[in-house]
């Protein structure tokens, strides 16, 4: 399928350059489950944007991020191993967690891949453009840093 050659040419990747930039920033969808029909719609469009930008000479910045945080995690851990987290205890309940996200993320990763959204990247990395985690320590750090900064500024209150 063309978007097998998509990914491996690195069709869509971000590229800094002369080019004015067209940024496409969207809160990340919960990868508690594989993506819904809410999501293939919600991106679906978004890509058009991204595609009409790319078109008119913008180099696009439109990545995917996937939020692997909070209590809809951990309620689908619950549901898919039938096991509360007050049985479980909270190292083998934080095992089954990352069992949820590491299915559900990849399945998202390929669902999204297989729509044929253009996203600077599939694959997870520290370059610009390419997916991101919420639970990495790379984004907990830039979103600390980011909060400090505005909070220095004055900017939060």
């Amino acid at each position: 399928p063309i978007y097998r050659q998509w990914k491996s040419a690195k069709a869509f990747a971000f590229h800094q350059s002369r080019k004015p930039v067209f940024s496409i920033d969207t809160p990340p969808p919960y990868v508690n489950t594989p993506i819904h029909i809410g999501h293939a719609a919600t991106y679906t469009m978004m890509d058009f944007f991204a595609r009409y930008q790319r078109m008119k000479g913008y180099e696009v910045l439109f990545p995917l991020g996937l939020d692997r945080n909070g209590l809809p995690i951990e309620i689908a851990a619950e549901k898919k191993f039938g096991v509360r987290f007050s049985e479980a205890g909270r190292e083998k309940f934080l095992e089954m967690c990352r069992k949820v996200l590491e299915e559900s993320s990849l399945a998202s990763i390929d669902s999204f891949l297989r729509l044929g959204i253009s996203f600077n990247s599939w694959e997870e990395g520290s370059n610009v453009g390419d997916v991101y985690y919420t639970d990495s320590d790379e984004y907990r750090a830039l979103t600390q840093q980011t909060f400090i900064d505005l909070w220095n500024k004055g900017l939060i209150y």
